[in-house]
This record gives C-alpha cells, structure tokens and sequence, in this order.
C-alpha cells in the first residue's frame, strides 16, 4: 500500500501495513480544499456548514491523491445518506477528526475501512456503551489507550463490511481482538446476518501518534 502524507507534519502517522497492491492511503490537515471537488460534489459541499465543508473538501482531497497514486481516472465520490458511493472495480474508505483528513482507495480489495480519531475520547464511562462484555474485562487490565484503538477499529471495520453487507452493525456486534506487539487486530462477527461474517476472515492494523489513533480494516 502507498501512504501518502500531504502534509510533513503528518507523517508520525504513517504506520507499517504489508504491502496491498493497487491500494493507496492519503492522509492530510483539515482545511478549505474545494478546489479538488469533482461534479456532484461540488453541489453537496455548496449546502453544507462552514465545518463540515472543511472536513468534507478535506477527504476528498486525500481520495484525489489516492486515485492519481493507483492510476484511476478522478471521479466523484458521491454519497447514499452518509455512505460513500465508490464505483464499480474499486472500493474505498473516507475519515477525519477535527484535524486531520484521510482516504484509502483500492483496486484488488474486496473491501478495506479506515477511521482516525481522536486520543482520550472514549472513557471508561460509555464501555457498557459500546463493548461486550468480554472487551470489557480485557479492557480492565490493558493500557489505556486500548479503548480508543478498539472503538476506531470497530469503526472501521464496519466501512470495510457495509458495501458488502448493506446492513448496520451494532458496536456489541463486532467483538475486537487486539495483538499488541503487532500493532493488528482481528474482528469477531457476533450478529446473524450473513454477509457480515466475513469480518471474521479481515485483519486490521493501528498506529498511534501525536494524539490520534488511526485504523485500517482489510478484507482481502
């Protein structure tokens, strides 16, 4: 996989993932980038608030640099409610925390999801909120940078598996499994429908730096 960091100051955040061919992540600052809008989403970014056209804007400019990085022609990434819609022959993923923007294209996957957010956001206070049981108790006596890493990988698993599945999953649905020495974590499909059991068979990779985790969820 490329990893794009179109800002220096990013660059703490590119992490160690084996390599995926045909699959480019870019990361980038948060700012006004309305200049790399294509057709429709130049309408959307048009009705937006102030906010959410910087974050908006922001994504797609890292989506541009993954397009040029594979060699896919530049099209829009246009949205079904809040979902993405990637075209035909490719699938993708968009995320940003107040700061910082990204995007992972690719060609070979069948699907792939990443999240970024930011550090210290999920206390011990909303656990029961969005762990099982189970993460919970692991949760207990593991740093406490785990909670975060956990719920962003739930994140991001689950924009990895919805074009696939087309159904929402529920955080006590998807039960995560952190190897801290390598930096990777698998997911554990706990629901009924079918197609989301193929979150069993992905891996994911995590990186922490400078107040932010990011995650990225596989399936091959």
């Amino acid at each position: 996989m490329q990893w794009l960091s179109l800002r220096p100051t990013l660059e703490p955040l590119v992490g160690d993932v084996p390599e995926l061919l045909g699959t480019a992540l870019a990361l980038s600052d948060v700012a006004n980038y309305e200049s790399y809008l294509i057709d429709e989403e130049v309408t959307e970014h048009a009705a937006m608030g102030a906010m959410r056209k910087l974050s908006f804007s922001s994504g797609r400019r890292c989506v541009r640099a993954a397009q040029d990085a594979i060699a896919l022609a530049r099209f829009p990434v246009g949205r079904a409610g809040k979902e993405p819609i990637w075209p035909s022959g490719c699938v993708g993923s968009i995320s940003h925390s107040s700061s910082v923007a990204v995007a992972v294209v690719s060609k070979s996957l069948a699907g792939i999801g990443v999240d970024i957010e930011s550090a210290n956001r999920v206390t011990e206070k909303i656990w029961p909120s969005v762990f099982t049981e189970n993460e919970q108790t692991w949760l207990s006596r593991a740093p406490s940078f785990c909670a975060d890493v956990m719920f962003s990988a739930k994140e991001a698993g689950y924009k990895a598996i919805f074009p696939r599945g087309r159904k929402f999953i529920g955080f006590h649905e998807a039960e995560i499994h952190l190897d801290l020495s390598r930096q990777q974590f698998r997911i554990i499909y706990l629901g009924k429908h079918g197609p989301n059991k193929l979150l069993d068979s992905g891996i994911g990779y995590w990186h922490r730096a400078f107040d932010h985790i990011l995650t990225i969820f596989v399936l091959e």
